[in-house]
């Protein structure tokens, strides 16, 4: 019975981890966590926060080798808005500025990690403005 119930125990501890990863950036083993500090409506500037921990060790920061970037995307009108700015806070954070959405509708928060001016891995955020 104790070996079934520290089975089990283990089994949650494990898949606890696994879930906890909002976004995995399998090239650096990252999870990147997103958080927003002002999420804009249209036609005005937000802020994020993007949060970088060890995929193995979610109470580890860690700054990402390659760089990362917020690229904002609207791609049912084919274009996408102006750059945001991105900023080092501390190990494994970065500040994301002038998120702006140029009109309302479907968007895509690309968040890239990039060597350069190649992108080593991109995921994708689908969010409604």
């Amino acid at each position: 019975m104790k070996r079934m119930l520290l089975f089990v125990a283990v089994s949650l501890i494990t898949l606890s981890n696994v879930f906890a990863c909002d976004f995995l950036f399998k090239s650096e083993d990252l999870c990147m966590e997103v958080k927003w500090e002002v999420l804009p409506p249209a036609r005005s500037n937000g802020t994020l926060v993007l949060t970088f921990t060890d995929a193995k060790d979610p109470s580890r920061l860690v700054t990402p080798k390659s760089t990362p970037q917020v690229v904002l995307w609207m791609s049912s009108m084919g274009h996408g808005s102006k750059p945001t700015t991105l900023n080092y806070v501390d190990v494994g954070q970065f500040r994301s500025t002038d998120v702006f959405f140029v009109m309302g509708g479907p968007w895509d928060v690309k968040y890239q990690l990039k060597d350069g001016n190649k992108v080593v891995e991109e995921l994708v955020q689908k969010i409604k403005i």
